[in-house]
């Protein structure tokens, strides 16, 4: 799903909707790592509701030319935690290593 994050992005900016980006948590030892000072100032959890209203969305309405399998299993996969963080209140984000 990393691969195609940016087309991701894309599709749910044309759909009004969370771009799956802004769910992304990079830890700040990273932005130390590679010397930087200054870093973005970003959420560390986010509401399991709104990650899983972004992923129906995505999944309702993925063109063809994005709908390979590995990327739907992906998804899918991610919808369905998803779905039990929210049931329970969990919070949840993705997270980038770099």
């Amino acid at each position: 799903m990393s691969e195609r994050l940016e087309e991701l992005d894309e599709l749910a900016e044309q759909l009004g909707i969370t771009t799956l980006s802004e769910f992304v948590y990079v830890d700040p030892g990273i932005f130390e790592d590679l010397g930087m000072d200054e870093f973005p100032e970003q959420e560390e959890w986010y509401s399991a509701a709104d990650g899983l209203k972004t992923i129906k969305t995505l999944l309702a309405k993925l063109p063809a030319n994005l709908a390979d399998e590995a990327l739907s299993e992906d998804l899918n996969s991610l919808q369905e935690i998803l779905a039990q963080a929210s049931e329970s209140g969990a919070r949840w984000h993705l997270e980038h290593d770099i």
